[in-house]
């Protein structure tokens, strides 16, 4: 999930500028990293890594 969040999103062919926690974790769904997950649980994840796409 950190190599995803540190990738721009039109690296993905995502029309996105930048990643938010929720669109990455829909993200992750679809590649099939995992099963689910939440934005809120990305979030957290990637703030204790000090890693803020959304920024």
């Amino acid at each position: 999930m950190i190599r995803l969040a540190c990738e721009r999103p039109a690296d993905s062919e995502v029309p996105l500028a930048r990643w938010s926690s929720s669109e990455l974790a829909a993200e992750v769904v679809t590649r099939g990293i995992c099963e689910q997950i939440s934005g809120i649980t990305v979030w957290r994840w990637l703030s204790e890594d000090a890693i803020k796409p959304w920024q």
